[in-house]
C-alpha cells in the first residue's frame, strides 16, 4: 500500500519547471485570490531561509516590489512569483527544480 501511495504521489507531482512553479504558487495561495499576501509569501520565504522577525519581513516583502508597477498591498502575482523563483540575483528567490518540488510536497500536505 505504501508503494502504491508513493507511486500515486509521484504521478501527481508536477513535472516541468513551469508546472512546478504554478503548483507551488497555488498551494501558497491559501485564500485562492491569485495573489500571495505578506503572510502567504512569508511561509515560502521562511522555507527558503528567511530568518528575520515580523518587522524585518515586512520591509523585505515591500522590497520585492521595488521597480515594479504593482504594490505590496495587492500581493504577489503569479508573474512576480515566477520571476522571483527564476531570479539568481540578490533580490531574487531562486529555487532549483528539486527545491521547488520539495517545497510543493511540503506545502501540499
Amino acid at each position: 500500500a505504501a508503494a502504491e501511495a508513493a507511486a500515486a504521489a509521484a504521478a501527481a507531482a508536477p513535472q516541468s519547471r513551469p508546472e512546478l512553479v504554478r503548483r507551488l504558487f497555488e498551494v501558497c495561495d491559501r485564500d485562492g485570490d491569485q495573489r500571495l499576501n505578506c503572510r502567504e509569501f512569508r511561509r515560502f520565504a521562511d522555507a527558503i531561509g528567511f530568518e528575520g522577525e515580523d518587522q524585518q519581513w515586512e520591509v523585505e516583502y515591500a522590497a520585492l516590489f521595488d521597480g515594479r508597477s504593482e504594490r505590496p498591498e495587492a500581493g504577489i502575482s503569479f508573474q512576480i512569483f515566477s520571476e522571483l523563483v527564476d531570479d539568481m540575483s540578490e533580490s531574487g528567490c531562486y529555487c532549483t527544480d528539486e527545491e521547488l518540488s520539495t517545497l510543493y510536497a511540503k506545502f501540499s500536505r
